[in-house]
C-alpha cells in the first residue's frame, strides 16, 4: 500500500461513510441540561396556571423522552434525575431546598424516577433499534449497488477501479486490488494502485493473505506490523486476488459489523474478477477455435481450388512443349488461352485470399475521397471485360448522379467480386446488368443476373466465409467461397451495407447501399472545363 491518506474533505469520502455505534459526546448532556431547563419552565407555567402536580410532573417526563429520543441512554438517565430534583426544589415544600415536609412525596419522586428511566430506556432501545435498521439498509444499499456496477462492467482494472471507490466511499479507507502476475507476484492492476508504494512488509502481508485464505496485516496475528489490512479475494475455485485497506483506525473494521460487511464485499468482488476472467479465458477459446478452423478452411479451399488450374496450366503448357515442332497455329493458340485464362483464375483466387487475409488481421485501411460512382463502374468493367466477353453487359447510371465518399479501389474489388459471382452462376449468353442510382441520402449499386436465382433458406448466409449455394445435381462452382464475404466487409468498413435478392422476372440482383454524408468540395476551375468539355 502506498503512502497516500485520504482527503477528509473529499465528497466520495463523505457520501455514505459507514455507520457506527453512536456514543454520547459531552455536548449531548448539555443539551440534555437545557432540555430539561425548557422543561422546567413549562412546568412553572402548569404550576401558575393553577394545574395539578400530575401535570407538572408530565412536563419533566416529557422532557426526558425528549433527550431520550435525541441522544441516547446516558443523557436519558441525567435527565431523569434533573427532572425529579428540579420537581423537588421547585414545587415541594419547603421550596428551594431538597427537604420535603411529606414523607409521601418520597413516594411521588421513587415513581417518577422510576417512570422517567423505564421511559428512557425503551425510547433509547426504540432508538438503537432504529440506527441498527438504518445502518443494515445502508449496508444492503452498499451491496446492492456494489453488485449492479460489477455486474454491468468488464475488464479486470474497471472492475477493480469499482471495487475500490466503493471501499473508499462505504468504509472511508483507501483501498486497492492486487491480482497475481506471473512471477511478478501480486500487483495492482488500477492506475491509482499503482502509483502506491509498496514497502517490503505490505507485499509480505499481502502474499500471506493470498497464499493462506486468510486475513493479514494491521491488526491480525499475522504480519501485524503492516501498515494495512488484507483480505484475499476467495472466489469458488479458489484466492485469485488481494484487497488491501488502509483503515485510519485498523480495528475498527475488525469488529463484527464492518468485518462481516467487508467479506460479503470481498466475495462480490472475486466473484466479478473470476466471471471476467472466465468470459476472457472462453473469448479466447472461441477465437483461437475460429482461428483453426479459419486456418483449416482456408487450408482446404486453397489446395482444392487451386489444384484445378494448377493442373490444367500444366497439361496445357506439356502439350505446347510436345507440339513445339507442329505449326498448328489454332491449337497452340487454343493452348495459350487456355493457360491466360487459368492464370488468371488462380490469381483471382489468390487476390481473395489475401484480401480476407488482410481483413481478418484488422489491416484493412478505407480511404474515402469525393469521386464519381461512374467511374468506378468503368474501372471494374474494364477489368472484367475478358470474363465479361460471352455476357451482354447493360450499365443504369443517371447523368445526375452525385458523387459519393469512398474508397476507389475496394469499391471497384466489390463490383469485380459480384460481376464474377454473376458470370460463375448464369449461363453463356445471359445479360448482367449494373445500375447506379441515388436514394436520399446514399448511393445504391446493383449487380442483376439472369441465372436461377438464390434459394430463400440461403440468401443470409451466401455472405459467410467459405459458404457456396449448394444444388442437388449441380456441380459446386470453382472458387474459394470468400468474394462475397469480402465484399461484405469492405462495404460495411464504409458503414453501408450489402444485401441479396430474387428478381420477378428471374435471377438475382446484389445491391450495396453506400452514405453520401455530406456535401462534395468544389470543382476548380479546370475540373468545371473538363467536365463541360466531357
Amino acid at each position: 500500500m502506498g503512502e497516500r491518506r485520504a482527503d477528509p474533505g473529499d465528497e466520495r469520502w463523505a457520501e455514505s461513510p459507514l455507520p457506527t455505534t453512536r456514543k454520547a459526546a459531552p455536548f449531548a448532556y448539555a443539551k440534555a441540561a437545557a432540555i430539561m431547563a425548557v422543561s422546567a419552565a413549562v412546568a412553572a407555567a402548569f404550576h401558575h396556571a393553577g394545574l395539578a402536580e400530575a401535570n407538572v410532573v408530565m412536563a419533566f417526563l416529557l422532557g426526558v423522552i425528549l433527550v431520550a429520543a435525541r441522544y441516547g441512554r446516558g443523557p436519558s438517565v441525567f435527565a431523569s434525575f434533573a427532572g425529579v430534583l428540579l420537581f423537588d426544589v421547585g414545587y415541594v415544600p419547603p421550596y428551594g431546598s431538597l427537604g420535603v415536609s411529606d414523607l409521601q412525596y418520597l413516594i411521588t419522586f421513587a415513581v417518577m424516577l422510576a417512570v422517567a428511566l423505564l421511559t428512557s430506556g425503551l425510547t433509547a432501545r426504540i432508538r438503537q433499534q432504529a440506527d441498527l435498521l438504518r445502518q443494515r439498509g445502508q449496508r444492503v444499499e452498499a451491496l446492492f449497488r456494489l453488485s449492479q456496477e460489477l455486474a454491468s462492467t468488464s475488464g479486470a482494472s474497471n472492475l477493480a477501479e469499482i471495487a475500490e471507490r466503493q471501499l473508499r466511499t462505504v468504509f472511508g479507507v483507501e483501498a486497492v486490488v492486487l491480482l497475481p502476475e506471473g512471477a511478478r507476484g501480486l500487483l495492482p492492476v488500477t492506475e491509482a494502485g499503482k502509483r502506491c508504494r509498496a514497502a517490503p512488509h505490505e507485499a509480505s502481508a499481502a502474499q500471506w493473505a493470498f497464499d493462506h485464505g486468510r486475513m493479514a496485516g494491521a491488526g491480525t496475528d499475522a504480519v501485524p506490523d503492516a501498515g494495512a489490512l488484507y483480505l484475499p479475494l476467495v472466489g469458488p475455485h479458489g484466492a485469485i486476488g488481494v484487497l488491501g485497506l488502509r483503515p485510519p483506525e485498523p480495528g475498527r473494521l475488525l469488529a463484527a459489523d464492518p468485518r462481516q460487511l467487508l467479506e460479503t464485499f470481498a466475495t462480490q468482488i472475486a466473484m466479478a474478477i473470476e466471471r471476467d476472467q472466465a468470459a476472457d479465458a472462453a473469448r479466447k477459446t472461441l477465437v483461437q477455435a475460429e482461428a483453426e478452423r479459419l486456418r483449416s478452411a482456408l487450408l482446404s479451399s486453397v489446395s482444392h481450388d487451386l489444384r484445378t488450374p494448377l493442373a490444367t496450366i500444366e497439361g496445357a503448357s506439356s502439350s505446347l512443349l510436345e507440339l513445339e515442332s507442329v505449326h498448328d497455329a489454332e491449337t497452340r493458340h487454343r493452348l495459350l488461352k487456355t493457360i491466360c485464362d487459368e492464370s488468371s483464375h488462380m490469381s483471382q483466387l489468390v487476390d481473395n485470399i489475401l484480401q480476407m487475409t488482410r481483413i481478418q488481421s484488422g489491416s484493412l485501411t478505407v480511404h474515402k475521397e469525393w469521386q464519381p460512382v461512374e467511374e468506378v463502374i468503368g474501372s471494374a468493367l474494364g477489368r472484367m471485360e475478358k470474363a465479361l466477353a460471352e455476357h451482354p453487359v447493360r450499365t443504369h447510371v443517371p447523368g445526375d448522379l452525385p458523387m459519393a465518399p469512398l474508397d476507389g479501389v475496394l469499391i471497384e474489388q466489390v463490383l469485380v467480386n459480384l460481376l464474377d459471382n454473376a458470370i460463375k452462376h448464369t449461363p453463356p449468353g445471359t445479360p448482367v446488368e449494373i445500375s447506379a442510382t441515388a436514394a436520399g441520402e446514399q448511393v445504391i449499386l446493383a449487380v442483376a443476373d439472369r441465372g436461377p436465382g438464390l434459394p430463400e433458406e440461403e440468401k443470409e448466409r451466401i455472405f459467410e466465409k467459405f459458404y457456396r449455394i449448394r444444388k442437388p445435381g449441380v456441380k459446386a462452382q470453382a472458387g474459394t467461397g470468400l468474394g462475397l464475404a469480402i465484399c461484405q466487409a469492405i462495404v460495411a468498413a464504409h458503414g453501408g451495407r450489402i444485401w441479396a435478392e430474387n428478381r420477378a422476372e428471374g435471377g438475382a440482383r446484389f445491391c450495396v447501399a453506400l452514405p453520401i454524408g455530406g456535401e462534395p468540395p468544389p470543382l476548380s476551375a479546370e475540373e468545371q472545363q473538363e467536365s463541360r468539355e466531357a
